[in-house]
């Protein structure tokens, strides 16, 4: 038909699903409720048609913000912002036009109204196209005469906003979804992350609470952000008052239970952690995440023969749980407890090579690096040796070990492995940073090396850590100008 008509066919989807890995467990990608849970971040577009040149592979890249400018400068009409439309569709050199200044709503049309309307309608609410059944106003800011924003797109205006930087933008259009729908999950997310980032905890808890209450998809996912987040400034009472207030906001969601059973188990309250487990179990009985978290409490509590029952019915093995716990202790400076819970995995001999890291890890956290490569060497020879795939960490510990050591061009290069054969690792990154810049190299090649942190995990927490790591060198400008951009984070659609 374009072809026919020969005009330009314009596709474009903002999003995709999750049918493989990471998909949701458990709830239907076709019921209204759980759809938009499926959400993958990653759209796709496709533009081909007269003007349009072929391009060889998948060149193109943009927003969805992109797409009205698209479709206008497609049209020949003139821009709406300063938005450029999507590659290879060029911009247009005219002024600005406010277009709502001549927008007249038209009179809507009739419906049938049968269930077949209404269901429809209940999917597009439930992923975000349409905006709730309108109710009685809220703190007197119903929607004015006219307007057909709903809550739902007040929302994602913030989250697109919120994505670009503009957080103010973004905070007021939150508030304004919130003043049409008080339980607009999305926008509850979007006030108390911006909330959050601007220091202020405790106005932002209890919004993100109410957002998980409210079923904000992977609601249990931010939480855990959040709670480790406050973990890892020292903050664990506030991290244990936002658990708590999850558990009671949703008493009836075993992954709150489970949760909050993890934090337990990572503080080393092995009681409070066995009880939360048990409650994840009372609401879902034999639900394997819960199981393995019993089997953890049980074998922290040193019941070993109640661990091995609970994490077989979950498909677990005595040897992972011991690493487990040998983790949860290094994070919170056990060495000690670490030592035993990793010398116990390697006795169960359940991935030894795992265990094995976490000793050497072990040894280098007592500054102990000529240990610690001793056991690392053998280890990655017996990998080699035995044609496996290639183990995390390994030539990150190896490197580090190496810089301790004094051998820094060996040091780049176990890095450099780290980084080759796990671009997302970032501490590799950081410390290949701080070994170049230790050794002289050029400046800009040090900028570079954490640009290419960045787009391989373009998170806030990675500008943040190029930040600390530029400045730890004394390139404050860099620093500086990696910060900004640590004030642009990612988030839920």
């Amino acid at each position: 038909m374009a072809a026919e008509r020969e005009a330009v066919l314009f596709l474009a989807s903002d999003h995709g699903f999750s049918w493989g890995e990471g998909r949701p467990a458990r709830i239907s990608s076709f019921a209204p409720a759980t759809a938009a849970e499926w959400h993958r971040a990653e759209g796709v577009y496709l533009l081909w048609g007269p003007g349009i040149a072929p391009a060889p592979g998948h060149l193109g890249r943009g927003g969805v913000q992109q797409v009205a400018a698209t479709l206008l400068a497609l049209m020949g009409l003139a821009p709406a912002s300063r938005d450029i439309p999507l590659p290879p569709v060029p911009s247009d050199p005219r002024p600005v036009l406010d277009y709502a200044r001549h927008y007249r709503p038209a009179a809507p049309l009739p419906s049938a109204g049968g269930a077949a309307d209404l269901e429809a309608i209940e999917k597009l609410r439930a992923l975000g196209y349409v905006g709730a059944p309108a109710g009685p106003a809220t703190s007197g800011a119903a929607r004015p005469p006219g307007s057909t924003r709903t809550a739902a797109s007040w929302a994602n205006e913030g989250l697109i906003l919120r994505l670009q930087g503009h957080a103010e933008g973004a905070l007021e259009a939150a508030r304004k979804a919130l003043a049409l729908d008080p339980d607009q999950a999305t926008a509850l997310w979007c006030e108390s992350d911006l909330l959050f980032t601007r220091g202020e905890g405790t106005r932002a808890d209890p919004l993100l609470v109410r957002a998980f209450a409210r079923g904000l998809p992977q609601g249990a996912r931010y939480l855990a952000s959040r709670a480790d987040a406050y973990r890892k400034a020292g903050q664990a009472p506030r991290a244990a008052a936002l658990l708590d207030a999850a558990v009671e906001a949703r008493p009836q969601d075993p992954e709150a239970w489970r949760l909050r059973s993890a934090f337990a188990l990572d503080r080393g309250d092995c009681v409070a952690a066995q009880r939360d487990a048990e409650r994840a179990l009372e609401i879902l009985p034999d639900d394997p995440p819960s199981m393995t978290a019993l089997g953890l409490a049980r074998l922290c509590r040193g019941d070993a023969a109640g661990a091995r029952a609970a994490l077989a019915g979950a498909g677990a093995s005595l040897g992972e749980a011991h690493r487990s716990l040998a983790q949860g202790a290094l994070a919170r400076g056990d060495l000690a407890r670490a030592e035993r819970e990793a010398r116990s995995a390697l006795s169960e001999r359940e991935r030894d090579g795992a265990a094995s890291l976490l000793l050497a890890e072990i040894d280098l956290k007592r500054n102990r690096p000529r240990e610690a490569l001793d056991r690392l060497d053998p280890l990655r020879d017996r990998v080699r040796s035995s044609g496996g795939g290639p183990v995390p960490n390994l030539e990150f510990l190896r490197g580090d070990a190496l810089a301790r050591l004094g051998r820094g061009g060996e040091a780049e290069a176990a890095f450099r492995e780290e980084i080759r054969l796990f671009p997302q690792t970032t501490p590799a990154y950081q410390r290949l940073a701080l070994v170049l810049a230790l050794g002289g190299h050029d400046r800009n090649e040090v900028r570079q090396l954490l640009q290419s942190m960045y787009e391989a995990s373009p998170r806030r927490e990675t500008a943040a850590l190029a930040a600390q790591t530029l400045q730890s060198v004394g390139d404050s400008d860099g620093a500086s100008a990696w910060r900004e951009r640590a004030a642009v984070p990612a988030g839920p659609r």
